[in-house]
């Protein structure tokens, strides 16, 4: 929420405690996010790299049976987001003209919604899951929800 330092600071402190790896998929509150400038992204990185494992805009993974894409902001045109800036829609999981099809899951945390599944998307923000980490078991329950989706 723009106190980058002291958010970085509260993770490292939880990461050595629970002896976590760490991965991040920055937003539009994170100053390493590109939309922020190359100025920003520089003068960030180091410290962010200090905390997290891996620090990446979308990950492709496995959960269960499913091929799921990791990533901030979801496709407009499948998900309803009320924050969604023009500025914002150039980083959304369809990758501005570029279709993300081939997935069987979108799973994103942009759009504050207290709705957690949704035809083929997972919503993991803090209104969706209680302000509690979503362990990979709970996002395999999820994932396969929003896949199996029936109106």
């Amino acid at each position: 929420m723009r106190r980058d330092a002291d958010a970085l600071d509260l993770l490292a402190g939880l990461k050595a405690e629970k002896g976590l790896r760490m991965i991040l998929l920055p937003g539009n509150h994170d100053r390493v996010h590109p939309m922020f400038g190359l100025d920003s992204v520089t003068e960030w990185t180091p410290a962010y790299r200090k905390v997290f494992d891996v620090i990446e805009l979308e990950l492709q993974i496995r959960v269960g049976r499913w091929l799921v894409l990791l990533t901030h902001i979801p496709a407009p045109e499948k998900v309803e987001d009320p924050y969604l800036t023009s500025a914002l829609a150039r980083w959304s999981a369809r990758g501005g003209t570029t279709s993300r099809d081939g997935f069987d899951c979108t799973v994103h945390g942009h759009t504050h919604s207290s709705v957690p599944v949704r035809p083929k998307n997972v919503n993991v923000s803090l209104e969706a899951t209680d302000l509690k980490p979503v362990s990979p078991e709970h996002l395999q329950e999820l994932v396969t929800r929003a896949v199996k989706w029936k109106h």
